[in-house]
């Protein structure tokens, strides 16, 4: 069965264009249900499983003290799995298609960022004179610009960021798309003088690689950001804002997404600014934030 789970990996990441995250999400779920398989007493293979294993892993998981919402992505990753075998014809039927899953928990509503709040984070971050505060402040000005996430943040090369054009924009790169989103000048200010002071003292006095490096947010030994990084950054910049939970990637995110509605944005061009392939996408951040 491990084989297999290789195999189904390997189409969604070819096929199916998953993404790394998500890949690694169904490979450590699909591992506990190996685990699981290891260790019941039929040790079931694709040949023998029934329903009665699927009800045994079940009741396994729930017997492990996590999360609803664990048990069920986990439950979502076999029956993706399960879809794969089956359409290959390696089983007759998905025995996990039409299992009802845990109910969750109502969903938590987003509160926006107030100005009074906003004002007071950026006006921290001002008085940082330091390259890492001057990338900061950067940073919290683009995510509050343009709704962008940190995975796409962290791909973000300088030649992306087009501040001397007549309308300065930013690409930013989802799965291949690329997508356009004009700057604020406030924020075309903060990029400049990161771009301009801080970043040249992020690389200055390292190696060749770190003077030749594209990426336009660097950490202090002047290599590409990470998605880690970037978390650990902007909960930094919270607790010094004393905004500890109210301030994370998500928050900035659904901070965007509300106050462009608020301007009468449509739906269609909300969806096309966050980079979403469908337009559902957009009913849910309606629904977080109840517009």
């Amino acid at each position: 069965m491990e084989t297999l789970i290789k195999e189904f990996l390997v189409f969604m990441q070819t096929k199916k264009a998953a993404a790394n995250n998500t890949l690694l999400s169904y490979r450590r779920d699909l591992s506990e249900f190996l685990r699981f398989c290891a260790n019941h007493p039929g040790q079931p293979t694709v040949k023998t499983m029934d329903s009665k294993i699927i009800r045994d892993y079940n009741e396994w998981l729930k017997e492990q003290n996590i999360a609803s919402a664990t048990i069920n992505r986990r439950l979502a990753a076999l029956r993706s799995f399960l879809g794969y075998l089956k359409a290959k014809k390696l089983i007759k039927e998905n025995l996990v298609e039409e299992m009802a899953f845990y109910r969750e928990s109502p969903k938590t509503i987003f509160e926006v960022l107030t100005d009074k709040k906003i004002k007071k984070l950026l006006e921290i971050l001002a008085k940082r004179a330091t390259p890492k505060g001057i990338r900061d402040s950067a940073m919290i000005e683009l995510f509050l610009a343009t709704g962008i996430q940190p995975s796409e943040l962290v791909s973000l090369d300088l030649e992306m960021a087009d501040l001397g054009a007549e309308y300065p924009e930013i690409k930013i790169c989802h799965r291949g798309n690329i997508r356009k989103i004009s700057l604020p000048f406030r924020v075309v200010l903060a990029l400049s003088e990161y771009i301009q002071k801080a970043r040249l003292k992020l690389i200055s006095g390292r190696s060749e690689k770190a003077l030749k490096e594209k990426a336009l947010f660097l950490n202090q030994r002047g290599e590409r950001l990470t998605r880690n990084g970037v978390w650990w950054i902007i909960r930094e910049c919270a607790h010094s804002a004393n905004l500890k939970n109210e301030v994370t990637p998500r928050a900035l995110r659904y901070n965007f997404a509300a106050r462009q509605l608020a301007l009468g944005v449509s739906s269609e061009k909300l969806q096309q600014l966050l980079g979403h392939t469908h337009q559902h996408s957009v009913d849910r951040f309606r629904e977080r934030l109840q517009i």
